[in-house]
């Protein structure tokens, strides 16, 4: 129970002086609950606009003989920030906070700086990176790099997959919306496809071949996303702002990250949607505990972007 709350409870049926001066006092706590609740979202904000727009691991603001270097020190400070917390008495509650954003800095960094496809692309027998398979691969790789650095640096801190929502949680609701709404999607992808990204002779026989590519691509992308922005946050800033301004806070940046791309015909509508997409992913992965449902449910949406990207390859 919150301090306020519980002070109207404990002097219910009091004199009219007494209750007088208890509400008083449940408006100052619930305001300076308030106040502190703000200003963290505030800080987040700040911070997350830093690692996901200002460092994108898309199309970094930085330039590009800089960023390693002002990755590097960020990735730092941040991590500095939270071995100091975690010593300190007083703020030994926020130390996970600045940890996960150095640990997305540094994920982010593995996965712009290193590139496997100029050896893992002829390896596998795939000739040109501008072409279904290319495509798919380059996403996995890419994935990856983002998803292991941040499930490893999670349990070297000693904290569980359940931290990052990586964990069975509420299965049958999670998997019930993520296939449902996977499905839904993927039935919508052609049309959504030729009015989003400008497709292009869009049939289900040319799409047959790419099936396969498409849902690596999609499924790598979701996972990486997801854990990327709402697993790795998620459960750390909500004791902070509350469930809905940590899910508000998160999904700012993911949409302003996703604002500098340049194949939507519609961008205002997409960023929009995107909005609104990125809200109920949240949403979901606290409702069921789990990251399942939103991946699914994030992979499916992506279907039409891949599909109206991979038809308009040369």
């Amino acid at each position: 129970m919150m301090p306020a709350a519980y002070i109207a409870a404990r002097l219910e049926g009091t004199p009219s002086l007494w209750r007088g001066l208890a509400e008083r006092l449940a408006n100052s706590l619930s305001k300076q609950d308030g106040l502190k609740r703000a200003a963290w979202f505030v800080a987040f904000l700040a911070c997350s606009l830093w690692t996901f727009l200002v460092l994108s691991y898309y199309r970094p603001l930085v330039p590009t003989d800089s960023v390693l270097v002002v990755r590097v020190i960020t990735a730092l400070v941040f991590l500095g920030i939270a071995l100091a917390a975690r010593r300190s008495p007083r703020f030994a509650a926020y130390w996970r906070l600045p940890l996960a954003f150095a640990i997305a800095t540094a994920a982010q960094a593995l996965d712009y700086h290193l590139d496997p496809n100029a050896w893992l692309l002829p390896a596998l027998g795939i000739g040109s990176p501008d072409s279904p398979a290319g495509w798919a691969v380059d996403k996995l790789q890419s994935s990856l790099l983002i998803i292991i650095p941040i499930i490893f640096c999670t349990l070297l801190s000693g904290e569980d997959m359940g931290s990052i929502y990586v964990q069975r949680g509420k299965l049958k609701p999670g998997l019930a919306i993520g296939l449902g709404t996977f499905v839904a999607a993927a039935l919508l992808a052609i049309p959504w496809a030729n009015w989003l990204l400008g497709g292009r002779d869009l049939s289900l026989g040319r799409m047959l071949p790419w099936a396969p590519w498409v849902l690596m691509f999609v499924l790598a992308n979701a996972a990486a996303e997801e854990l990327l922005f709402r697993g790795l946050f998620l459960r750390k800033l909500a004791p902070l702002t509350g469930a809905f301004g940590a899910n508000l806070a998160i999904a700012i940046p993911f949409v302003l990250m996703h604002a500098s791309a340049s194949y939507f015909t519609q961008p205002l509508i997409f960023l929009a949607f995107t909005f609104l997409l990125a809200l109920g992913w949240g949403a979901i992965m606290q409702r069921t505990d789990s990251w399942w449902g939103s991946v699914l449910f994030h992979g499916g949406m992506d279907i039409s972007i891949v599909l109206g990207i991979l038809s308009n390859l040369p």
